[in-house]
């Protein structure tokens, strides 16, 4: 063989088409790759959100000025499952067990093994006037509270 003529050697040119060949297959694997894993990030992301979040909108002026009727938020399905509602939460309940229930919003202000009366338009705990450090209006109507509502374990006042 020729040395000036290796290069048109079929054996080189072979080995060149193959390492070619090679390549491009490597680069489609590396795309391909990156497209899988991008899905990947993408459905995980969308699962988390479905299991951890949920959209609410607010449907009564109970929260206002706090929160306006209408108005869109994201409520942390997941924190009350590792800890417990603190005073001053704003929380999503429902008022039945249903998953037809209608969804309210409201602060938290009564604790478990907790006494709230709400007296000449003020909120007492345990005898005790809670302040909130906001300018909010007089409670008028007391309603079950105004002889006092003692709190058993798991119960919350909002």
């Amino acid at each position: 063989m020729n040395i000036r003529k290796w290069k048109d050697s079929p054996a080189l040119k072979e080995t060149r088409d193959m390492l070619e060949t090679k390549l491009e297959d490597k680069k489609v694997r590396g795309i391909l790759n990156w497209i899988f894993q991008i899905a990947v990030v993408l459905i995980f992301g969308i699962l988390a959100g479905i299991a951890l979040f949920q959209s609410v909108t607010v449907q009564e002026s109970a929260m206002e000025p706090t929160l306006q009727v209408g108005e869109r938020f994201f409520v942390n399905r997941a924190v009350y499952k590792v800890s417990s509602p603190e005073r001053g939460d704003i929380i999503v309940y429902k008022t039945s067990g249903s998953d037809d229930a209608a969804l309210h919003i409201g602060r938290v202000i009564g604790l478990p093994g907790e006494t709230v009366q709400i007296s000449n338009g003020a909120v007492l705990i345990n005898g005790e006037v809670y302040n909130e450090n906001k300018n909010f209006p007089e409670i008028s109507n007391a309603g079950l509270a105004s002889d006092g509502v003692s709190l058993e374990s798991g119960e919350y006042i909002c």
